[in-house]
């Protein structure tokens, strides 16, 4: 079990993903590099019950960045 738990946390770290806790993710610094210039707000930590919000508020920053 803690091989897989390492695992998941390891292929995590590569979608962006530093941490969990209590059901809250936290960004690599990576992550907050690549959007610090263009919505800083998008890289604060993200609780499970702000994604919707959050998934509009990205479309509307890539939206506004594709033209």
């Amino acid at each position: 079990m803690r091989a897989a738990i390492a695992f998941n946390e390891d292929r995590a770290v590569g979608d962006g993903i530093e941490r969990t806790d209590d059901d809250t993710v936290h960004l690599t610094a990576a992550v907050h590099r690549a959007v610090a210039d263009l919505a800083p707000d998008l890289a604060h930590p993200l609780a499970p019950d702000d994604l919707a919000h959050r998934a509009a508020r990205l479309d509307a920053v890539l939206a506004r960045h594709a033209h």
